[in-house]
């Protein structure tokens, strides 16, 4: 974790852009590490946010005016870094509401109980060596009685008599000597005894940019430094880069630069290693400076014709499927004949075989699909929040460019009532029946609506269309059709899965003939629904519309049969949960039969429309065009993050290059999983011991993708909760979706 040390980017220090794995390394503080032999967090402030887990909350501190951080009652734990520690001392200052107690705890050690009341007050105690930890450092505040929040300032380790002062001041490039000007020119000021790390991933023909230096403003004469770069990878190994001693003097060098070659790495993760120390019994500068990037060639400009005629109006479509899980469909593998219309479909499209869900539940996935943002940008996170009026919507964009826009939908968890009808010159919602076995509406009901509809004729406006099916959401109750092939299930333990809403642990029973046959009803409602999508594909073709469709199957979320010990959704960000069918169709069917294995997301869906027409998407979305994928050499793997917020404990995922992290939050700190998708499609074996570095590229870019959401968060005012009409609750209620 960076601490008392200063991120700048010299060349434009107001404009900092978030970084991008691959390129400038130094731009965003939240990412970097540091570890000296002390330690200062300013708790309040934003750098120091990677620093905190558990339960923060963060406000100004009018009495002393830095800002603050505060615990919950519970208390909060904070995460630093030190090298080679000796004894030390610990430093807080703190107050509380209240009279309180707090015991800090420090890597399971018990220090001595401070007294905490209504004033600003800063206690010391002393640490033993065997203490601390040469790495990584756990203190955890706990409040004694749990009677109010404590309010940290700051708090700081290291030698006994050690002023911390507030940190390093900032300073800008007179003070720096540039040995050879970077195309990313961000600079860090550190203590001239430590070590910076910081992750990032290797694109191919890449190479390692470096520079270091002293700097001279407020060193002694004859200051020295002895600089090293390493380089580290999973297996443990260090690559030594680079190592120089540097000092002050009229025929030495204060400064030198260097770049390596990462041909041998392309394609993994990797820590880069800064490190400073001092050279036998020469003073210490102040302070020393670091640069270091990745350099690799560009992408080569477009070359493949994206298919994006700008005469091509429509008709666009989204048709979703309700809880329904890529690996159970023959596109992806499946041995069963579930789907046979979609197989017949993805020879004319484009299969995105790793597409991942934002959310584990509709209303929070859809939303991301009709907005191109993340759960906790568009705020759908909780059972009765509303879309905000003031988030742009697919819908909205395509309206304005002149579509006209209609919604076919049988889950009301996405109704009206929630804001989803917004935009839409219909929006018309096929309302489910809380008597009736199935719940749901069948999608043979849902075609026969469609296909009378006069939406989907040719001529006159272009014509954006969203359908929402849902045979597959439990309970499982198959609609009427020909299931020839698929395997059958005991009456009796069809009528036991059958006759429930399997809600979490309220699903009867995991003996496995109850699994099998639930899966047995869940394919045959997968069937159902791949019928009509398929009758759906006839009308299109039949009134001329297929050849110019922009078309994307997909779903909201997967659904839990036992996996993990789950059932349902909305319960774990598990594969089972978050795994979703993309096969999109680009008109006149360009690519087709192409097979994409980079993960992708539900966010990606908005801008890949608004490329294909040639229009802009909305500003400060968070995917990006499909066609990247397919265009050209392959991007760099991009990040997909998934939230859910549902349960007791905050879970948040991130997939990136075929690893998959999974944090749920626990009362003191985040419990961390990592899985090799690739390897392990199950998620049954946790490789964070095996992939050290992985796990902490993954660890770094997730909590601070988590603090950057939190920023994005305060942009946008939260809207009322909806409000629903008794069918509405009654039907919601059952299905498990409100209390």
């Amino acid at each position: 974790m960076l601490l008392s040390l200063c991120a700048m980017a010299l060349a434009s220090a107001c404009h900092r852009k978030e970084q991008v794995p691959g390129r400038d390394l130094l731009a965003d503080p939240r990412v970097i590490e540091f570890a000296g032999d002390r330690v200062r967090i300013d708790i309040g402030e934003p750098e120091a946010r990677l620093a905190l887990q558990g339960e923060w909350f963060f406000d100004k501190n009018t009495d002393s005016g830095p800002n603050v951080g505060s615990t919950s009652p519970r208390g909060g734990l904070i995460s630093f870094r030190l090298l080679k520690p000796a004894e030390s001392e610990l430093k807080l200052r703190c107050r509380s509401d209240g009279a309180e107690a707090l015991v800090p705890v420090l890597n399971g050690h018990n220090l001595a109980e401070v007294q905490v009341g209504p004033e600003w007050t800063e206690t010391r105690c002393r640490v033993k060596k065997t203490f601390l930890r040469d790495g990584e450092n756990l203190l955890f505040l706990k409040s004694v009685r749990r009677a109010a929040a404590i309010r940290v300032d700051y708090m700081s380790v290291g030698p006994v008599g050690w002023d911390p002062g507030r940190g390093f001041a900032r300073r800008y490039g007179p003070a720096i000597d540039r040995a050879n000007p970077s195309p990313n020119p961000s600079t860090l000021v550190a203590p001239p005894r430590g070590q910076l790390s910081v992750y990032a991933y290797v694109p191919a023909r890449a190479s390692l940019s470096f520079e270091f230096g002293i700097v001279k403003e407020g060193a002694p004469a004859g200051a020295a430094a002895d600089f090293s770069v390493g380089i580290e990878d999973d297996s443990g190994r260090v690559q030594d880069v680079s190592s120089r001693d540097l000092s002050l003097g009229l025929l030495r060098s204060s400064h030198d630069a260097g770049t390596a070659s990462l041909d041998e790495l392309a394609g993994r993760t990797v820590r880069i290693l800064m490190r400073s120390e001092r050279v036998g019994e020469r003073p210490l500068p102040k302070s020393v400076y670091w640069r270091a990037s990745i350099i690799a060639p560009e992408r080569r400009p477009d070359t493949v014709d994206r298919n994006r005629p700008g005469g091509v109006r429509g008709p666009v479509v989204i048709y979703l499927v309700d809880a329904l899980r890529a690996d159970r469909l023959e596109p992806y593998g499946y041995s069963q004949p579930t789907s046979p219309r979609l197989t017949r479909f993805a020879r004319d499209g484009i299969v995105f075989r790793q597409a991942c869900a934002q959310s584990a539940w509709t209303r929070a996935s859809v939303a991301s699909i009709m907005t191109g943002l993340y759960a906790s940008s568009h705020l759908v996170e909780g059972r009765r929040d509303a879309l905000p009026v003031s988030v742009p919507t697919l819908p909205a964009l395509l309206k304005e460019h002149g579509f006209a826009t209609y919604a076919f939908v049988t889950n009301g968890n996405i109704s009206a009532g929630f804001g989803f009808g917004r935009h839409f010159d219909e929006y018309i919602q096929l309302r489910e029946n809380a008597q009736s076995p199935a719940i749901h509406v069948f999608s043979s009901d849902l075609f026969s609506v469609i296909e009378s509809h006069p939406a989907l004729h040719r001529g006159g406006k272009p014509v954006f269309i969203y359908v929402h099916a849902t045979d597959p959401h439990a309970p499982h109750v198959p609609g009427p059709g020909d299931y020839t092939g698929l395997p059958a299930c005991a009456p009796e333990a069809e009528h036991r899965v059958s006759a429930r809403n399997w809600r979490g642990d309220d699903a009867p029973g995991t003996a496995e003939e109850l699994r099998r046959c639930a899966l047995a009803l869940y394919d045959r409602e997968v069937r159902h629904s791949d019928f009509y999508f398929g009758r759906f594909l006839d009308m299109l073709k039949k009134r001329d519309l297929y050849d110019d469709a922009l078309i994307f199957f997909t779903a909201d979320h997967g659904e839990s049969f036992g996996e993990h010990d789950k059932w349902g959704h909305g319960k774990t960000l598990y594969q089972p949960e978050l795994r979703v069918p993309l096969i999109v169709k680009l008109p006149q069917a360009a690519h087709p039969g192409r097979q994409v294995g980079e993960a992708v997301r539900q966010i990606d869906i908005l801008p890949t429309i608004a490329d294909v027409l040639g229009i802009e998407p909305p500003a400060g979305i968070q995917g990006r065009s499909l066609l990247e994928e397919l265009d050209g050499p392959p991007p760099d793997p991009q990040p997909a993050y998934s939230e859910l917020v549902l349960g007791p404990r905050p879970l948040a995922a991130m997939v990136f290059n075929g690893y998959k992290l999974i944090a749920e939050q626990q009362e003191e700190m985040a419990d961390y999983k990592l899985y090799d998708l690739p390897h392990d499609p199950g998620e049954s074996r946790d490789v964070s011991e095996s992939h050290p570095v992985t796990l902490g590229f993954m660890k770094s870019a997730l909590r601070a993708w988590t603090i950057g959401q939190e920023l994005r968060k305060r942009a946008i005012e939260k809207p009322d909760e909806a409000t629903l009409d008794p069918e509405s609750e009654e039907v919601l209620r059952k299905l498990g979706y409100i209390e």
